[in-house]
Parts: C-alpha cells; structure tokens; sequence
C-alpha cells in the first residue's frame, strides 16, 4: 500500500467515525438543549470536520514516522493522543464561540456551559476509540502486507 493510499484511508476511516459519533453526540445533546434537529446538524458537521482533520493529521504522522510499522504500542499513543487533543479541543471551542455570540439568561449560559464540556469530553472519548480502531485497523494491514511480501 503507498503512503499516499495509507493516508486517504485513515482520514476516510476517521471521516467515516467522526460522522457516526457527532451525529449521535449531537442528537443526545440537542435533546438536553431541547433542539434536536439542530443538535444533530451541528453535531454531524462537527463530527465530519473534526474526523477529517484528525484522520489526515494522523494519516500524515503515520505515513512519516511510522510507515512501515515497527513500533506499535507507540503507534497507539500516538494515535490516541492526536485524536484525543484534535477532536476535544475541537468540540471545547464551541461553546465560547457561542457564548460570545449570543444573549442567554443565566440558566441557558449554565446548560449550554454543561452541555459544551460533555460534547467536548464525549468527542475526545470517541476520537480515543477511533484512534484505537484505526491502529488496529493498520496492524492488520501491515501483518497481510508482511505475509504477502514473503
């Protein structure tokens, strides 16, 4: 497999998971703020975006540094860590953009700072899972690629 297709597939496979976990994400938070349906659009276009970008920061960072694969209990942290920092702090920067953009009572400023902090730790806690997923995912590639080379 070429570094370049090694690449697409990671930020597809993370796309793929950053879309599954935004939308549901964003469904359960969009009933906490009693609008679902925006819940699930902001959650889903958060999911992608996020996805992507953690999926082609690793795919770029596997396919130097780790391409072939000598080192995978360090590939895993690595992973984890892109993912965690990528899809967390990602989710985390929503809720000051729009605290500053909108007029809320203080009870709305509570839930929306609630709800802002769970979507940021739910999407680093999926962004772990995803980076698990695509490590293994990759070991299994690069041991078919070992075994077909010999």
């Amino acid at each position: 497999m070429s570094r370049l297709k090694l690449v697409g597939l990671i930020a597809l496979r993370s796309t793929v998971i950053g879309f599954l976990s935004g939308t549901v994400t964003g469904a359960l938070l969009g009933l906490m703020l009693s609008s679902w349906v925006a819940g699930v659009m902001l959650g889903t276009v958060f999911g992608i975006v996020l996805g992507a970008v953690a999926g082609l920061l690793l795919g770029v960072v596997t396919s130097v540094f780790f391409y072939p694969l000598a080192r995978v209990s360090l590939y895993r942290a690595i992973a984890t860590i892109i993912a965690v920092v990528i899809t967390g702090s990602g989710a985390a920067m929503w809720g000051p953009w729009y605290f500053s953009s909108t007029r809320m009572t203080p009870m709305s400023a509570v839930t929306l700072g609630f709800g802002s902090v769970l979507a940021s730790l739910i999407a680093g806690w999926a962004g772990a899972l995803a980076a698990q997923d695509i490590a293994q995912w990759y070991e299994r590639e690069h041991v078919i690629l070992c075994v077909e080379k010999k």
